[in-house]
Parts: C-alpha cells; structure tokens; sequence
C-alpha cells in the first residue's frame, strides 16, 4: 500500500524521538492500524485514494501523534550523555551568573569612569567581565541589589534542563546528578565557603559575608537540579498515563 499512508509514515519516522527499535515497531503498528481503517471504508463503498486519506486524516495530526507517542519511550541515557549534562551544568551556572551580574556591573563601571573623567579601557571591561563571573566575590552583590526576581530567573533556567530530561529519562535523577555535580565542579572553591572553613584561608574583613552568600548559592545547583528533575518526572509519568499505546492516544484526538 502507497500514497498516503507512505507519506505520513515517512514525516512521522523522521519526527519520533524514540529508538530505532522502537520507531521501526511504532511505525508498523501504526501502518496495521491504518491499513485496517482503509479496509473497511473500501469495504463501505470509497475508493482506494479516499479510504487512504480519510485514515491519515482522521487519525491526527503528525507533529501531535509524534509528541504523544515520543513521550510513551523513556530514552536510556549513555555515559557520553551524562559527560555532556555536566558540561551544561557548569555552562549554565557560569552563564546564568553572568548574564545576572555583568549589566549592573557594565553600568557602574561606566558611571565611574564617567565621574573621573576617564575613557572606558580594556582594563576596564576585563576587570567587568571577572567581577561578574563566580571567580569573584563580587558576583553575588548584583543578585542581592537586584532581588528576588533575579533570584527566581537563575532558579529557574538553571532547571528547565533537568526537568526536560528527567520526563523521558529512564532513571530520572542520573540526568540531575550529572548536571548539578557539573555545576558544582566549575567552581569547587565553594566547598570550605559554604560551610565558613575557608573565610580565614582566603578572605578577610568585609568581604567575608560575600564569599558566603556566593559559595551558598552555587551550593543549591545540586538540589535546585534535582527538585526541577522530580517534577518533570512526574509530569513525564503523567503523560505516559494519558498515552499507554496507540489506541490511547487515538482516543483522546
């Protein structure tokens, strides 16, 4: 059987983010399913073309059918994917810092500059660019002089990726492990911080109180990780009980 059901199996098979294995038993169950609906409306008096496309249509659209069955299949995660959650980890804290601290920063160095009487130097931008990134111990004061709202935002992109994941993942915490430890391990100076052991080491006076606040927030990648990942598992497990099989997911179209 060609035309239509060809055609739709083909856009189909190209937009199931599922296995091999089970795009190849995917596409023949739909393909039995379709075939069956075109027997009977020949039966019923249609023609070949006519059957075909009522069957296609009536079955849903493709972009909608993919997402529903892609969200059935957990995908099993590999080592090398788990090396490259990490790396986003560690991506996203130091992105989501930056992008939080460097504008203010961009801004009170050019007021500075602007009441000495002095032209912006490279200097300048560079001592920028370190005093917003989680080296510094600076970073931290433009969340705070900010506020909640920039609290919320790091929060929440910072876990958008684990709760992506862990909706198809098969075990739904690896893929929020990796990604906070990789956070973790861009900026291991957190450590003694977090728990006042390096204040003596290696900050004095005032500044104390920064070093913390910092080292503390860089600690919540790990849980932040991993409570984004549970809800997104859950809401995965949600969508497979709304789309079992096939046959589920016609009935809700």
């Amino acid at each position: 059987m060609t035309g239509e059901i060809d055609h739709y199996l083909a856009q189909l098979a190209r937009r199931l983010a599922v296995p091999t294995t089970d795009r190849e038993a995917i596409l023949q169950e739909v393909r039995s399913h379709l075939e069956q609906s075109v027997a009977t409306a020949v039966m019923n008096g249609s023609t070949q073309e006519e059957a075909e496309r009522a069957a296609v249509q009536n079955f849903g659209a493709v972009g909608r059918i993919a997402r529903r069955l892609s969200a059935v299949h957990q995908v099993q995660w590999r080592p090398r994917r788990y090396v490259r959650a990490s790396a986003l980890g560690a991506a996203a804290l130091w992105g989501i810092w930056m992008f939080g601290s460097i504008p203010e920063y961009i801004f009170l160095f050019t007021v500075s500059s602007i009441f000495k009487l002095e032209q912006p130097s490279f200097s300048l931008f560079a001592s920028v660019a370190l005093a917003g990134t989680p080296i510094s111990d600076g970073g931290i004061v433009a969340y705070r002089e900010l506020g909640w709202p920039w609290v919320v935002l790091l929060v929440v992109v910072f876990g958008a990726l684990p709760f992506v994941w862990a909706r198809r993942a098969g075990r739904w915490w690896g893929p929020a492990l990796a990604y906070g430890l990789g956070a973790w391990l861009s900026a291991p100076w957190f450590v003694p911080f977090a728990f006042g052991a390096g204040i003596n080491i290696f900050s004095v006076g005032m500044e104390n109180w920064i070093w913390q606040d910092e080292s503390r927030v860089i600690a919540l990648a790990l849980p932040v990780a991993l409570i984004a990942a549970s809800l997104g598992a859950l809401w995965g497990r949600r969508q497979r009980a709304r789309a079992t099989s096939i046959g589920a997911t016609r009935q809700q179209l």
